[in-house]
């Protein structure tokens, strides 16, 4: 069993990176979205 520092590490490691493509797709589609608009 991993220990408690390693095990709070990895969840938020994944939890950040799930945060950091929502949010680069979110941004990708308002760009998209403004381009679509001109």
């Amino acid at each position: 069993m991993p220990s408690q520092e390693d095990a709070v590490a990895w969840s938020t490691g994944c939890c950040g990176l799930v945060i950091v493509w929502f949010v680069l797709g979110r941004l990708a589609g308002s760009v998209a979205g403004m381009f679509n608009d001109r």
